[in-house]
């Protein structure tokens, strides 16, 4: 969104057709801003991964990819429409049911709660935005920081604060790993827990050996994203 627009934000319950994913009763979730657009030619490629229009070393092109994955992944799906000069907005379509499920939970598929708060250190709005509802939906709660530097300085002000540390591995400025290495010399005993879209094995291997407590690919599961968790702070 460009800098001096609104963001905007409300859900509301809708009733879709049989046919299409999901169907039948739905939560939609919208979000739009009055920036200036997305061009037509450029709509049908913002969810595809690596595709993106910033500057090279700005961007990886797989924040929407992995909000498109992780909803997907839960069953919904995301829509977008734009015009030029009015903004743009994106609807985001998850299953609602008052059913429980009829076949009990195995422990691979088990998505355990907890409490403390998360320092979520991501430099992408709309990933961040299903992050901070996806980890508050499992009891914790929630900062945001959108760089490295600015989480080394939460760190900084409020030790003892942050139960466990989400940490993006590709951003812009300060990086994933770069931010890694600061935050064992400054808190030693503060998990962290890997998160990227893009990464290479051996930079991942490497901060494991190093001391991270794990490592979750976008798009994500809930389920692998909650176990992730559980498992980092030992529960």
């Amino acid at each position: 969104m460009p800098e001096g627009g609104t963001l905007r934000v409300h859900t509301r319950s809708v009733e879709l057709p049989a046919s299409g994913t999901p169907s039948g009763p739905c939560v939609l979730l919208e979000i739009s801003d009055d920036g200036s657009g997305i061009p037509d030619e450029l709509l049908p490629r913002i969810f595809d991964p690596f595709f993106t229009t910033k500057p090279l070393g700005r961007g990886t092109g797989l924040g929407l990819a992995a909000v498109s994955g992780t909803i997907k992944a839960h069953g919904g799906r995301i829509e977008v429409s734009s015009a030029l000069g009015q903004g743009t907005t994106f609807g985001i379509y998850l299953p609602t049911t008052d059913q429980p499920d009829s076949q009990p939970c195995s422990a691979e598929h088990e998505i355990p709660h907890g409490n403390g708060e998360i320092l979520l250190v991501e430099d992408d709005a709309m990933v961040s935005l299903t992050a901070v509802a996806t980890l508050k939906s499992l009891g914790y709660a929630v900062t945001h920081a959108n760089a490295g530097q600015a989480a080394l300085e939460l760190v900084r002000q409020h030790p003892g604060r942050f139960a466990l540390v989400l940490l993006d591995l590709r951003m812009p400025g300060m990086s994933g790993e770069a931010t890694f290495e600061a935050l064992r010399e400054l808190a030693p005993k503060l998990p962290v827990l890997l998160w990227s879209g893009y990464a290479a094995e051996q930079d991942v291997s490497r901060m494991l050996a190093r001391g991270a407590a794990g490592f979750v690919q976008k798009p994500y599961r809930i389920t692998e994203l909650s176990q992730a968790i559980a498992h980092a702070l030992g529960a």
